[in-house]
C-alpha cells in the first residue's frame, strides 16, 4: 500500500508544482504588463493621466449652501506614483494637457510635472512661464522649474524677472532667484 500512495502523491506534487509555475508566470506577466512602462502604449499613458487629472479634480468639488465650490486637493499618493512609473512617457502626455482651458487643470498638470522632477520638466514648464495667460499658473510654474538642476532653469527664471508682464510674477521670479541653493 504505500508503493502505491508515493506515486499518487509525486503525481499530485508535480501537478501542484506545473500550477504554481503557471500561475505565478501568469501574475508575474500581468503584473509586468500593468507596471511596466515599456509595455504600456502611448495611447494608454494619456487615457490614465486624464482619468488620473479628472479624478482629482472631481475630489475638490463640492456644494455649500446649494453652491458649487471647489477646493485644491493635493493629488494622492498612488497617483503621482502612477504617474512616475510611466517616466518620460508621462511628461509628453502631461505636456499635451497643458493647453487645456480649465485653469485648475492647467495648474494641476503644472503640479505633477514639478513631482516628475529632472530636466525633463524643463522644456514644457518654460513655455507655461513664458507663455501661459495666467499669472497665477506661470508663478507656480516658476516653483516647480526649481525641481530641476538650478543651473539650467536659472536662465528661465532670470529672464521672468525682468520680462514678465505681470509685477506678481516678476516679484515670485526674484525671490526664487535670491533663494540659497545647494551646488547642483
Amino acid at each position: 500500500m504505500r508503493t502505491k500512495g508515493l506515486p499518487a502523491l509525486t503525481n499530485s506534487l508535480g501537478l501542484l508544482l506545473v500550477m504554481v509555475v503557471s500561475c505565478g508566470s501568469a501574475i508575474v506577466g500581468a503584473v509586468d504588463r500593468v507596471v511596466s512602462p515599456q509595455a504600456t502604449s502611448k495611447g494608454a499613458v494619456n487615457r490614465s493621466i486624464q482619468r488620473i487629472i479628472t479624478e482629482t479634480l472631481k475630489e475638490g468639488e463640492g456644494v455649500v449652501n446649494g453652491v458649487k465650490v471647489w477646493r485644491r486637493v493635493p493629488p494622492a499618493r498612488k497617483n503621482i506614483e502612477e504617474i512616475r512609473r510611466y517616466g518620460d512617457e508621462a511628461v509628453s502626455a502631461l505636456t499635451n494637457r497643458l493647453n487645456a482651458e480649465s485653469d485648475r487643470e492647467r495648474a494641476l498638470v503644472v503640479e505633477f510635472l514639478g513631482l516628475l522632477g529632472g530636466r525633463r520638466i524643463i522644456a514644457p514648464l518654460q513655455t507655461v512661464i513664458q507663455r501661459d495667460d495666467s499669472p497665477s499658473i506661470r508663478i507656480l510654474a516658476l516653483r516647480w522649474i526649481t525641481q530641476a538642476p538650478f543651473s539650467l532653469v536659472s536662465p528661465i527664471i532670470r529672464e521672468a524677472s525682468r520680462t514678465d508682464v505681470d509685477p506678481g510674477v516678476r516679484e515670485e521670479a526674484q525671490k526664487i532667484l535670491r533663494l540659497p541653493r545647494p551646488n547642483d
